[in-house]
């Protein structure tokens, strides 16, 4: 370019470009959201890019030729190769083999096993009951009559009786094998599986219990459909009021 008496001239080097535009998914083929994608391309290019809500990215005037896209999930990077056409938008798409997801789903649940292992031996085993009747009390100034020959036994029957038919537990109190079922439930559902056995072996209306709890009605419903999956809770409907009992299954002692 010629000006002012003298030649100024600026060496420009051009490189093809284009666009690179794809989703992440994971391997069961959902979004990841809010996931970091890397871009790695020659001449030393990269570049980062967060995915959307719907693990979408795009990389603009990305360098034509070989790349690769890298994304994380877990520990574990996950690699995809892209060919980039220069003036083209590049769509692309990277998901991890299916084989990932199931060691993470089967270390999770090596790892729930053994936490539970671990609180089962923190409580330890419930201790034996003395099922040996308590000899009474004596108090004082008071004389006990005399008793006929032979109802010593029927009295000490009857006795026996009346201490089965109190149950081992004041009502609302869980047994060992109780507790650690209900080491197993979230705390929404603990609370309305506790406020049950407090009514226990008598049924109780679904409104009292949610009210009681200040539980907001949608979450209320759910909640106790997935107790009922569970086996731990029964609801019956009588004259349009529904009634929440406990099951035989988590009844039982």
């Amino acid at each position: 370019m010629e000006g002012n008496g003298y030649d100024n001239r600026t060496a420009l080097r051009l490189t093809p470009v284009g666009d690179v535009a794809g989703v992440a998914l994971d391997a069961d083929g959902n979004p990841l959201a809010n996931t970091s994608v890397a871009l790695a391309c020659a001449d030393g290019y990269l570049r980062s890019r967060q995915t959307g809500a719907s693990g979408l990215f795009q990389f603009p005037r990305a360098p034509a030729g070989d790349c690769l896209l890298v994304v994380t999930i877990g520990k574990e990077p996950v690699r995809q190769a892209v060919q980039v056409e220069s003036g083209m938008l590049n769509q692309a798409q990277i998901r991890p083999p299916s084989g990932m997801d199931a060691g993470i789903v089967l270390s999770a649940g090596i790892g729930l096993v053994a936490v539970l292992a671990a609180i089962w031996l923190l409580r330890g085993k419930p201790k034996e009951k003395d099922s040996r009747p308590l000899p009474p009390k004596s108090r004082a100034g008071h004389v006990y009559p005399p008793v006929e020959a032979g109802a010593g036994a029927e009295t000490r029957r009857a006795s026996g009786r009346a201490k089965t038919a109190t149950a081992a537990f004041p009502p609302g109190t869980p047994s060992a094998r109780q507790k650690d079922l209900l080491a197993t439930l979230t705390s929404a559902e603990r609370d309305i599986v506790q406020f049950v056995m407090k009514t226990a072996p008598s049924a109780v209306r679904t409104s009292k219990v949610r009210r009681a709890l200040l539980i907001p009605k949608t979450s209320f419903t759910r909640t106790v459909l997935a107790l009922e999956r569970k086996g731990f809770l029964e609801m019956k409907k009588e004259g349009g009021r529904s009634f929440l009992r406990l099951s035989a299954f988590f009844a039982k002692e």
